[in-house]
């Protein structure tokens, strides 16, 4: 999401979504002028130790929201071939 398409919605427009202040990503975006920075790794920092955390699937959500299944499209798919290839931890009795 750290793209800069202009016709792509990216981590900013993620956050406002899902309710972070303008304040607080203008912070992040600060990570754009750091070589290598990057500022949707700082967004997702800040929605994992946020007082309300963002669920997953309400992160997808807003994604295909933004027209973005691009991203969504591949969270899905990780997981779902993480669940198919997990090991059965039922035993049986």
């Amino acid at each position: 999401m750290d793209a800069k398409r202009a016709f792509c919605k990216h981590w900013y427009h993620v956050g406002r979504k899902l309710g972070v202040s303008v304040e607080d990503l203008g912070q992040l975006k600060r990570e754009d002028d750091r070589e290598g920075g990057s500022p949707t790794r700082c967004l997702l920092s800040f929605l994992g130790t946020s007082e309300e955390v963002v669920s997953l699937r309400e992160f997808v959500r807003v994604l295909y929201d933004l027209r973005r299944s691009d991203i969504g499209k591949q969270i899905c798919e990780f997981y779902k071939a993480k669940r198919c290839t997990a090991p059965n931890t039922a035993t049986a009795v």
